[in-house]
């Protein structure tokens, strides 16, 4: 299914019987013109919830308080597909058909009703984003992450409205929402045509796989850390198992390496009463160990000693501090009374004759004031501070010490009550078979690991030159639409990571982002220029992405929204840009030059149809004939025919009738007092 447009836009009145249809030409310019606040607006919000977008955006009051519910036609070419929306009573409804006629003859008693998410998966199979295999009908494509394509995600190349059609810091429809931005870059590489189906479909499978990867390696991660908390508590273990004969008096023990840890650990644990051996270097190289940790835990005892009286010190300065503070409330107290006299001094003058003592008492009250709070902010919180890093360390110190003396502990025997042979096989070969019990197989988790690797490999596809050529083609058609108004000359490249052009000036090397320009004539020039690009880039490779464009108010940047059909005539010729700016265009000049880039790239989305007849004498003869075009161009906007009818360039148009106060989207009739 392929060239879709938009047909019709209804409204229905509020107890259904009425209804209001806009109808549009396909391959043509349609333009809505009229005032602010008659509804045009509200066309793009209509069109996006028909096609079953999740949230109602139709603007809140009159529409929607008179309305019950909306409709649209898209021409598939040979038929129409109709869809209906109710509001918001029941927005998970979906009624549609299949008809020869659009809605103006559509009977309708013959709408089809469906749920929204079927309806969704029915259109993404029909437009051929086939992903049924993986496709939820209860999930919501909008707010999945899981990077399933629909049709829903493609509308973002068909919307400009008011808010993004000159928006410096967004390019597509909703992709200012960090959620759906987030979704089409997903899909993007597919919605251009550099993936197909297949490579998104093993991307997805990928993206899974990655998520269990991860997992996996993070329980790794746990799992190496556990195993070398037991090998640094067996070291005292090993040590006696040297000592009593059970390992080679010339083992090397060496924590680090986890493996032969593990490899001493099972040879001890196969031993038996029978295996033991005392001997004198044994003893030896305990002793060594033993005064070793003598060593390390005297040091740190010295350590430790050190700072509690560096502690004690800090507390005591705290308190004389607490104590000259109290001293200096008593003193800000007794001298309150000053502040007082102050002011009764300074309010009667002439009956005092003490006001400069009172002034010296009052200045005396001040200082201490400003010396509480100072040794408030500064000394005590510095020493506070202080006292608190030194009780951490001293904790700190205390784990290491603790540790240590255990480890003594052990190697010093103190179990008492048992034989010396009890005591080994309890102590040293039990301890062994135990740690062996309690460490984990980290190999079975390293084959899990390389399994899913192997499998991540097999579902990678580089499309780098793929994207680029689909990339390259898309700046390149854009740059064919750039208007002459635009200060820079051509679009240099679109950045699938921000989702966005870059611009750039014959004379420079660098390019710039559209933020980094400044001027909504600029923004609004490389919005209509990537947009008809995109559109033209997805007509030549028939992607499943609607073939209408529609811009809301694009000459916002230029017209006041308060224009002509509000009141008196405006002549726009006189509202000139100054000569540095636009290349020295008018207003009037830079909006019809917006319309003749649209009609250009209608114009370039036309096709010849050659066929062959036989004329009188029965000869041959090839028959060209020109198509309508694909691509449907829909404006919303202020400017009326006086700015683009019968204007040189601006070809194909469709324009409907003015709207106004007395003739907006909903009918006045319809409108509840």
């Amino acid at each position: 299914m392929t060239n879709i447009q938009l047909k019709e836009v209804a409204i229905y009145s509020l107890d259904g019987s009425k209804r209001r249809i806009i109808t549009f030409e396909t391959g043509k310019l349609n333009i809505i013109y009229g005032a602010s606040q008659t509804g045009k607006s509200a066309i793009i919000p209509i069109i996006d919830y028909c096609l079953c977008s999740k949230t109602n955006r139709i603007p809140a009051g009159t529409i929607r308080e008179n309305c019950s519910a909306f409709a649209i036609s898209l021409f598939l070419g040979d038929q129409y597909l109709l869809i209906k929306r109710i509001g918001d009573a029941d927005p998970q409804k979906v009624l549609y058909a299949y008809s020869e006629q659009g809605l103006s003859s559509f009977n309708e008693d013959n709408w089809l009703p469906t749920t929204r998410d079927k309806f969704k998966l029915h259109l993404n199979n029909a437009l051929g984003i086939s992903f049924s295999e993986i496709a939820n009908e209860n999930s919501d494509n909008e707010n999945d992450n899981s990077g399933r394509p629909s049709y829903r995600d493609l509308v973002s190349f068909n919307f400009q409205p008011q808010n993004i059609v000159a928006n410096p810091n967004c390019l597509l429809y909703k992709t200012d929402i960090y959620k759906y931005r987030s979704r089409l870059q997903k899909i993007f590489d597919y919605a251009i045509g550099a993936q197909s189906s297949k490579q998104l479909y093993d991307d997805i499978q990928k993206q899974a796989l990655e998520i269990e990867l991860k997992n996996y390696q993070k329980e790794k991660d746990g799992l190496i850390k556990y195993n070398q908390k037991i090998i640094n508590n067996s070291e005292a273990l090993l040590l006696k198992a040297v000592e009593y004969g059970l390992l080679d008096k010339e083992t090397h023990i060496n924590t680090e390496d986890i493996v032969s840890i593990q490899n001493l650990l099972q040879k001890i644990s196969e031993k038996n009463i029978g295996d033991i051996q005392l001997s004198e270097e044994s003893d030896q190289i305990i002793a060594e160990k033993i005064q070793d940790l003598i060593n390390k835990s005297d040091k740190l005892l010295s350590e430790i000693r050190g700072l509690k009286q560096e502690r004690n010190n800090i507390s005591e300065i705290l308190g004389l501090e607490k104590e000259y503070t109290r001293h200096l409330e008593e003193e800000k107290s007794r001298l309150k009374i000053a502040e007082f006299i102050k002011d009764f001094c300074t309010e009667n003058q002439n009956d005092t004759s003490v006001i400069e003592d009172v002034n010296a008492l009052y200045n005396n009250l001040v200082h201490i004031e400003h010396t509480i709070i100072e040794r408030h902010l500064n000394e005590k919180s510095a020493y506070e501070a202080k006292y608190t890093a030194i009780i951490n360390e001293i904790n700190e110190k205390s784990k290491i010490l603790n540790s240590i003396l255990k480890d003594k502990d052990t190697l010093e025997e103190k179990t008492r009550g048992k034989s010396i042979l009890e005591n080994v096989y309890v102590n040293i070969i039990g301890q062994a078979q135990k740690y062996m019990s309690l460490m984990k197989d980290e190999n079975e988790l390293d084959e899990k690991i390389q399994n899913i690797q192997q499998q991540i490999n097999k579902y990678t596809h580089n499309i780098e030159e793929s994207r680029k050529k689909c990339l390259t083609s898309i700046v390149n058609k854009s740059n064919s639409y750039v208007p002459l108004f635009a200060e820079f000359d051509k679009i240099s490249e679109f950045t699938k990571e921000d989702l966005t052009v870059k611009v750039q000036k014959k004379s420079e090397i660098g390019s710039h982002y559209l933020w980094e320009t400044g001027s909504g004539s600029n923004w609004v020039a490389y919005h209509l220029a990537s947009l008809l690009g995109f559109q033209r880039h997805f007509i030549k490779i028939q992607s499943p992405v609607f073939n209408f464009l529609i811009f809301d108010q694009p000459s916002q940047v230029y017209f006041p929204k308060t224009n002509s059909y509000l009141g008196a005539k405006v002549d726009y010729n006189t509202q000139e840009k100054e000569k540095a700016k636009d290349k020295g265009l008018s207003d009037l000049e830079c909006v019809q030059e917006m319309f003749k880039v649209m009609s250009k790239a209608i114009n370039d989305n036309k096709t010849i149809k050659k066929s062959t007849i036989i004329d009188d004498d029965g000869n041959e003869q090839i028959v060209e004939e020109i198509e309508d075009s694909k691509l449907q161009v829909i404006v919303l906007d202020h400017a009326g025919p006086d700015v683009w009818l019968n204007q040189e360039g601006i070809t194909d148009i469709n324009y409907l009738d003015e709207w106004s106060k007395e003739n907006p989207l909903v009918p006045l009739s319809w409108i509840q007092n």
